[in-house]
């Protein structure tokens, strides 16, 4: 394979990841997969998950997908 054929590749698999992260982040919005702890004394914990690490990957995925767009 050439070199446009992995900038091809990366191409995609970034527009892919794009995807991914959108999805990951509005699955943490929604509040899917949130644990509830129940303590003894009647409360109730809820440990949300953070949005960083999805927008810190979309923000970079989106970098690549730029960087490698076939010209």
């Amino acid at each position: 394979m050439e070199n446009e054929q992995y900038q091809m590749i990366i191409h995609y698999l970034s527009l892919f990841l794009i995807l991914g992260s959108i999805a990951e982040i509005v699955v943490r919005k929604m509040g899917l997969g949130v644990r509830e702890d129940r303590h003894r004394d009647g409360r109730v914990v809820t440990n949300r998950l953070s949005l960083m690490p999805p927008a810190v990957l979309l923000v970079i995925s989106i970098v690549v997908a730029y960087v490698t767009l076939p010209r």
